[in-house]
């Protein structure tokens, strides 16, 4: 049997369970598709194996290895490794218990590798552009996200009432986070 049909198979399998899924977000949905797709390419080229429930931990190690080797981050390959898990534990009769990350040789994510805050120039930048096109609805909204901590979303989530509230006890509540 080919490669591509081996492929093809496992597919199918990965169809089958993806099709009765309800679990999580559309986002994650096909975040965690789109990864078994590239695991089943894996499964195929480099075990020929046809059935996805015999999957097994020598699999996983190699998978984990190869995506180390080609350069991937660690937040990817645990992302990778959580849709791995996430469709097996959809199976109704894996063959195998798959290793936990623990038992990997897993790099630890790092976070924040990248200072993406606006330097202070930028920042001033962006607010004299604002007040120049009258836009000081912006200048606020920039203000509240800078020094007050919150997600630009979250200064459009402060109404009149939250204002008032705010000025009166020196706090602003903004769905749960208080400033």
């Amino acid at each position: 049997m080919s490669i591509e049909t081996i492929y093809k198979n496992l597919l199918a399998q990965l169809d089958r369970l993806h099709r009765h899924n309800r679990q999580g977000s559309y986002q994650t949905r096909g975040r965690y598709y789109d990864a078994m797709k590239r695991f089943c390419r894996f499964l195929a080229e480099n075990y020929r194996l046809e059935r996805l429930a015999n999957m097994a931990p020598k699999h996983i190690r190699a998978y984990v290895k190869y995506l180390q080797e080609t350069g991937k981050s660690a937040s990817t390959i645990k992302t990778d490794l959580a849709a791995i898990r996430f469709f097996h534990d959809q199976m109704p009769d894996p063959r195998h218990e798959l290793t936990k990350n623990s038992g990997l040789d897993l790099e630890q994510r790092s976070l924040g590798k990248v200072d993406r805050t606006w330097s202070d120039t930028e920042f001033e930048t962006i607010c004299a552009l604002a007040e120049q096109d009258g836009k000081q609805d912006y200048v606020t909204i920039l203000h509240l996200a800078r020094y007050a901590g919150l997600r630009i979303h979250e200064c459009f989530w402060i109404d009149t009432a939250t204002a008032a509230k705010a000025i009166k006890l020196h706090v602003l509540t903004v769905h749960g986070k208080t400033v």
